[in-house]
């Protein structure tokens, strides 16, 4: 009787073989699997979708006057209002007293400032001080955003920072275009640029 004996395979001749049967799968590759396309969509969709409220929850944020008052001065009032070289083209709105180190935000109601090539007006009184005012940015739409007014320190005890930025949301446009900085020399009385 001829029996046929076959070879038996190394562990190593057995791992080559497989080896070239075998798919690599790589990073890319598994992403085209359906499998991971799936997952890939859900996430990038999550995401999207995240952005989305995001930027709807901001939005409606909108409609504010903020005054930060890190002077260590206390005011006595802020006012604003929009103006043109003509006149006065809203009534403004004014605070009362802002002590040192307090922050006050106020309601905004929207303003129609289409054609008007309007600045934004601030004036404000410094306890011990004169009233001071500046005329600042430019608003050619309707204004329904956030106007944020901050006064802070500098290293010269003589001289207080004050920053005026105004926007209707996340995208500045070019009909709304307001992000000053000025300082205030208190000992002479007058806003530098």
């Amino acid at each position: 009787m001829i029996m046929n004996v076959q070879k038996p395979y190394l562990l190593e001749e057995y791992i080559m073989a497989n080896k070239k049967n075998k798919t690599k799968t790589t990073l890319l590759g598994s992403l085209f699997n359906s499998k991971a396309k799936i997952a890939t969509a859900s996430i990038i969709a999550a995401a999207i979708i995240l952005i989305i409220v995001i930027l709807i929850i901001r939005e409606g944020s909108y409609g504010k006057l903020i005054i930060d008052n890190n002077s260590g001065i206390d005011l006595e009032y802020v006012k604003t209002s929009f103006v043109n070289e003509d006149s006065l083209v809203d009534s403004g709105m004014q605070t009362g007293k802002i002590a040192a180190g307090e922050k006050l935000t106020s309601a905004m109601e929207p303003i129609d400032l289409e054609g008007t090539e309007s600045n934004l007006e601030v004036a404000f009184k410094l306890a011990g001080y004169d009233e001071m005012f500046t005329d600042v940015g430019f608003f050619n739409q309707r204004f329904y955003g956030n106007i944020k007014i901050s006064f802070s320190k500098t290293d010269d005890p003589d001289i207080i920072k004050i920053k005026i930025k105004a926007s209707n949301g996340l995208f500045q446009s070019s009909s709304v275009n307001c992000n000053v900085e000025y300082e205030i020399d208190l000992e002479e009385g007058i806003i530098l640029d």
